[in-house]
């Protein structure tokens, strides 16, 4: 406000002088005193001051900016006292203070009151942006917050807590990591304002991990009754179940046999030889564990072959018999043979433990062996080998071939044969057959009537003519030579080579 002033003098009377030509001046503005800025929550400032003398009013205003006087005005108040409150502020933002005392006639310069910041907002719609089964993503909404705004992302077990730091970040999301699936983990996020101060925590948001099954593998074989798998490991597993099957459905209800291990790999022993299983391996932990995985199939190896030997040896053949040890039915089986006991060849592929082979010679030496082939190609060892001599001697001829008459029948008989020619008895099981044959004429044709394994045959009916008959046995398929002819009149009467009807020889044995 301008004031003007003159001045006189006053004598010893009281009386004035004239007055000197007036002079005027504009008395300057008083900033207010001292102050400060102070936050009375998210978005409401307050400031102080001591009084400016001659001021009727103050403005105050806040920057975010510290330049003085003021140009990014963000809010401003006018008051009558050395207070005031500014409102519809931003959360978690830095502001200057200043103040200016103020008549009708102007206002002072400002008085810096110094910075100071909103609270933050408490962060809102706290959820899941992605969850592993060992790890989570959280995500929130900032509530108004600036983007360079601090959060403190917790964690617990439960929704109670107690409650550890997870993760503080600059942003609207974090990853917390250490989870283990199937365990209960529980969040809450609180903002962080300038000072430090952690607003209200938001209302705790609980997940499950995810159990995630193993990673690719495969099943191989150790042995006849062994398998192996491998796999990659599974986040948050702390051990692994392998399983087999001998049926491919997944998850397997056919369990031939398990294990369990801490390493990505595990054997499973006792199992059938040359048998296809199916392979499953699942991730767990003392919460549970994860779907499986399948691993493929593998095959068994087949077991060698036991205990082949002979059954039976003939002059061409032999016929033999082994224990399949263990494999199963279908398994097939390679006999090979040598005739040098060292280059062995195929000779037989059967699914039947049991076998003979023909083709050989009479005399001939010749050593066998078997193995077993799985059913995926692969051959197993070998059995024992054996050694077998075909014989080379015929049988010995029957003796005291004869007919022995009954009613209206013939029975013809004669002594069983033992030994070959050189009299060397057949080996235990050897099978002698009787080939019986007949002719009009004692000198023949002869045709093969009767072959029995008994040294007889009959009762046969009369011929009603006289008939002749010889009999030869065979034994390996060796034949000896046949016997006298007889014919069948009476009691049978050695004919050959004489004249039909006169007896030549006594009957052998009688």
């Amino acid at each position: 406000m301008n004031a003007c002033f003159r001045a006189a003098a006053v004598d010893r009377a009281g009386t004035l002088t004239s007055f000197t030509s007036p002079l005027c001046v504009v008395p300057p503005f008083t900033p207010p005193g001292a102050g400060s800025l102070s936050v009375l929550g998210t978005d409401t400032l307050s400031g102080s001051w001591l009084s400016a003398p001659g001021a009727t009013y103050y403005v105050l205003r806040v920057s975010t900016n510290p330049d003085n006087p003021p140009v990014l005005v963000a809010g401003s108040s006018n008051t009558v006292l050395t207070s005031g409150n500014i409102s519809s502020l931003l959360p978690n933002t830095t502001y200057y203070g200043f103040v200016t005392a103020c008549n009708g006639f102007g206002c002072s310069i400002y008085t810096a009151l110094g910075s100071t910041a909103t609270l933050a907002n408490i962060p809102v719609a706290l959820s899941t942006a992605a969850l592993d089964s060992t790890s989570a993503t959280l995500a929130w909404g900032a509530n108004g917050n600036p983007l360079d705004t601090s959060y403190r992302l917790e964690q617990a077990t439960g929704i109670a807590g107690p409650f550890a730091l997870a993760a503080s970040t600059i942003g609207v999301s974090a990853a917390a990591t250490g989870l283990s699936p199937g365990v209960n983990a529980c969040f809450r996020v609180a903002a962080v304002d300038r000072a430090g101060t952690l607003t209200s925590f938001t209302s705790p948001l609980c997940v499950v991990p995810p159990f995630t099954p193993p990673g690719a593998g495969s099943l191989s074989v150790l042995g006849t009754d062994t398998l192996s798998g491998s796999w990659l490991s599974a986040p948050g597993a702390t051990y692994y179940v392998l399983r087999v099957s001998t049926n491919p459905d997944n998850p397997p209800v056919l369990v031939a046999g398990s294990s369990t291990t801490v390493l990505t790999t595990g054997n499973i022993s006792s199992l059938l030889p040359n048998t296809t299983y199916y392979g499953f391996v699942n991730g767990c932990n003392g919460a549970g564990c994860s779907s499986d995985t399948g691993l493929g199939l593998a095959v068994s190896f087949a077991a060698a072959p036991i205990a082949l030997s002979t059954t039976g040896v003939t002059a061409v053949s032999v016929s033999f018999g082994f224990g399949a040890n263990g494999n199963p039915s279908g398994t097939l089986f390679e006999i090979e043979r040598a005739t040098d006991g060292v280059s062995f060849a195929l000779t037989l592929v059967t699914a039947s433990p049991a076998a003979t082979i023909g083709g050989l010679a009479p005399g001939g030496s010749y050593s066998f062996r078997v193995r077993a082939v799985n059913h995926a190609g692969l051959a197993s060892g070998y059995s024992n080998t054996v050694l077998v001599v075909t014989p080379s001697t015929a049988p010995s001829v029957p003796v005291n071939l004869r007919g022995t008459a009954g009613s209206g029948t013939l029975t013809y008989d004669w002594n069983p044969v033992g030994t070959d020619t050189a009299g060397t008895p057949w080996p235990p099981f050897t099978v002698v057959t009787y080939e019986v044959s007949d002719a009009n004429d004692p000198s023949g044709p002869f045709a093969v009537v009767a072959l029995t394994t008994v040294p007889f045959h009959g009762p046969v009916a009369s011929a009603g003519a006289e008939r002749y008959v010889r009999v030869r046995a065979e034994a390996q398929t060796l034949f000896s030579s046949v016997t006298p002819v007889i014919d069948n009149v009476g009691a049978g009467r050695y004919v050959y080579p004489s004249p039909a009807g006169t007896v030549v020889v006594t009957p052998q044995g009688s």
